[in-house]
C-alpha cells in the first residue's frame, strides 16, 4: 500500500472522531439545557404551591 492510502485513512479515522467528539458535545449540551429547563419549570410549580398556601 501507498503512502497516500495510509494518509487517506488516517485522515478518514480522525475525521471520524472530531464528527463523534462534536455530536456527543452536542447532545450532552442539549441534555443540559433540557435539564435546566425542567428544573426551572419545578421551581416555579413549587413557588406556586407555597403560593396556594398562603392564601
Amino acid at each position: 500500500m501507498s503512502a497516500f492510502v495510509y494518509v487517506g485513512l488516517i485522515l478518514f479515522w480522525v475525521s471520524l472522531l472530531i464528527v463523534g467528539v462534536v455530536l456527543y458535545r452536542h447532545m450532552n449540551q442539549r441534555a443540559e439545557n433540557r435539564h435546566e429547563q425542567t428544573m426551572k419549570k419545578l421551581e416555579n410549580q413549587e413557588k406556586l404551591f407555597e403560593h396556594e398556601d398562603e392564601l
